[in-house]
């Protein structure tokens, strides 16, 4: 008679583990789904921050040569404005080069002279 009145507790009770163990199952099927799905995102969000940083330390390395380049045309246009009165002293050298240049044959022969 115990045992009968024991089975009417219990029999109801194992049938709601096995309904909770099912239910069980399938919200640990659909957790191992959302785990997989949020690993795929994971690894895309580590693959886009790669790609971030290696765009990001490109872009700074462009930008360094950017810095340099002007750097280069800032003092190449100091030597140019530099040169300027170089060119000038130049063409008045060759000018005078020139100039003395139809007096060497005079200036040959009195040097011979004397």
């Amino acid at each position: 008679m115990t045992y009968h009145e024991l089975l009417k507790i219990v029999n109801p009770k194992r049938a709601k583990v096995k309904e909770m163990n099912e239910k069980l199952a399938i919200v640990r099927a659909e957790l191992a789904a959302k785990q997989k799905r949020l690993r795929e995102v994971q690894e895309k969000i580590n693959e886009l921050d790669r790609l971030y940083k290696e765009k990001k330390d490109y872009a700074d390395s462009l930008q360094k040569n950017i810095d340099d380049c002007n750097k280069k045309l800032e003092r190449a246009g100091k030597i140019i404005a530099g040169l300027t009165g170089e060119k000038t002293r130049w063409t008045d050298t060759v000018a005078k080069l020139s100039k003395d240049y139809e007096y060497l044959i005079g200036n040959s022969l009195v040097a011979a002279g004397t």
